[in-house]
């Protein structure tokens, strides 16, 4: 039970996360790197708003899994890969 819990904080999280940086890409890369040319705005909301999808499809797995998955090492799996995945990310 506890990593069903586990899994729908995550997921949760990072669903939140994604979904601001999906929304607001250009006040985003402003924050991060400053004042940016009107030239490179869109190519570096287009690659932030891909990035944060991948997030999102790590999150989504999370929540469709915590609720069709029943507790055990089918969910210990899921978080251990998710936290390669989010590494290696």
């Amino acid at each position: 039970m506890k990593d069903i819990i586990a899994m729908q904080i995550i997921g949760a999280f990072l669903f939140l996360l994604a979904s601001v940086k999906i929304i607001k890409p250009k006040e985003i890369n402003e924050g991060v790197f400053g004042e940016i040319p009107d030239a490179e705005v869109a190519k570096l909301a287009s690659m932030r708003m891909l990035l944060c999808g991948s997030l999102m499809a790590i999150s989504l797995i999370n929540l469709i899994f915590s609720f069709m998955v029943e507790a055990g090492d089918a969910t210990e799996a899921i978080l251990i890969s998710t936290s390669i995945g989010i590494l290696v990310f």
